[in-house]
């Protein structure tokens, strides 16, 4: 009974240590495996990703780096040719430029000699043809400067950003054939030594970050000229000047010029004779002059007045088309005796005599300036003869006259009474 018991409790133990042993081992296969399953595999499926079968997806990761170095690449060569395309045309407005400057006068200031705008000098349509067409001159330089600077990409550059070109399609070439191999191991290999090539290649982005600011400058110039040129032929089209409208402007300055004269001249006899006329008042001599009658002679006063309203008309800034205001007015200031003006008045006849001499200067220079347009036009000037002018008369005598006195006329004598008749006699 000993025997068989001692039998059972090694029974018993071996049972229980054959428990915990198996248990033990289970323990161990359980946290083994889930060691290998948090580290070891997720570390050997990172390192076949990258060397052999791609992802879920079917796509490399370096996939996106080529197609964003394509794009730029094609992007930076597009900026590269337009900047050399617009730097060659960059006199293509120099003719139109010269063109216009010649309508307007051919001078190479129009600030000094003023620009010529349909029959016209100086006018605010002329003076903003001539500005734009030195603006449109300027665009040769500024063209050169906007789109010149394509050059910061040199030659050996371009070279380098072709190779990685060569580079990339050939990856994108056997990339797709991986594609089709997925458990190509090898194929998957030799992609992923090109990779550090690949990636010395990521210069696309560089290059065009370079030019970015000077590519948005040449465009901008090149669109502006391009405006200019637009503008330019409207201009063109606004400023023409005829040689049959020269020739009129030139016959109308000829005939104000000459009522500036004339008026001039009788201004000077005014002063003159009516100097010697307040002179002779003075020493107390008798004046023996011609009377005329308050009906036909104006006074010193009124004719200043006249005098001063025809100056406006003579200093204004354009005289085209002022010929026939000018003429009647001179011709009737001209035509009238005037009576002697005093001192005062004398002094301010002189001034207004100052203001012709400077008009008729000013109308000189405007027709030779006529002149020199005209044979740019023609290759010839305009003759002036005394025909070409319609002029006003001065009167034989512009010499004053003093008012008239009126004469009293004597009071009508009484008529006679008759003498009375006696009554005697009557009877």
């Amino acid at each position: 009974s000993v025997d068989l018991l001692e039998a059972g409790n090694s029974i018993n133990v071996k049972s229980k240590v054959r428990r915990e042993v198996s248990k033990e081992k289970k323990g161990k296969k359980k946290g083994g495996k889930v060691k290998n399953n948090g580290k070891g595999r997720k570390k050997n499926n990172r390192k076949q990703n990258n060397k052999g079968k791609p992802k879920k997806g079917g796509k490399n990761k370096k996939e996106g780096s080529k197609r964003n170095f394509l794009a730029q690449e094609k992007r930076v060569k597009n900026k590269i040719s337009l900047m050399k395309s617009k730097q060659e045309k960059k006199g293509q407005r120099w003719e139109t430029a010269i063109y216009l400057e010649k309508r307007l006068g051919e001078t190479k200031d129009h600030k000094s000699d003023g620009p010529l705008c349909k029959g016209v000098f100086n006018s605010t349509t002329g003076i903003a043809a001539s500005d734009l067409a030195h603006n449109l001159e300027k665009c040769n330089e500024t063209i050169e400067t906007a789109c010149g600077p394509h050059t910061k990409i040199n030659d050996t550059e371009l070279v380098t950003l072709d190779d990685c070109v060569t580079l990339m399609q050939a990856y994108k070439t056997e990339s797709a054939a991986c594609q089709e191999q997925s458990t190509n191991c090898s194929c998957w290999n030799d992609l992923e030594s090109q990779i550090k090539a690949i990636q010395k290649c990521n210069i696309a982005k560089d290059y065009e970050k370079t030019i970015k600011s000077d590519y948005n400058k040449c465009k901008q110039v090149f669109i502006n000229c391009s405006k200019y040129e637009d503008e330019a032929i409207e201009y063109m089209i606004q400023c023409y000047t005829s040689e049959t409208q020269i020739k009129t402007n030139i016959k109308e300055l000829l005939t104000i010029k000459d009522s500036a004269t004339k008026l001039k001249t009788n201004q000077e006899a005014i002063v003159n004779s009516s100097a010697k006329a307040n002179s002779k008042r003075s020493a107390g001599q008798h004046i023996r002059e011609k009377r005329q009658k308050n009906t036909v002679s104006v006074t010193c006063a009124v004719y200043i007045q006249e005098v001063e309203e025809v100056d406006l008309v003579y200093t204004q800034s354009n005289l085209i088309g002022s010929q026939s205001t000018i003429v009647t007015k001179t011709n009737t200031i001209i035509k009238q005796t005037v009576q002697v003006c005093t001192a005062t008045q004398i002094t301010v006849v002189k001034a207004n005599i100052q203001i012709l001499v400077v008009v008729i200067i000013q109308i000189t220079t405007l027709i030779t300036q006529y002149q020199k347009v005209l044979k740019t036009l023609t290759k010839t000037t305009m003759a002036i003869s005394d025909d070409l002018i319609t002029t006003v008369t001065l009167p034989s005598n512009l010499d004053v006259v003093t008012a008239s006195v009126p004469t009293p006329v004597p009071a009508p004598a009484p008529a006679p009474v008759p003498a009375p008749v006696p009554v005697s006699a009557a009877l």
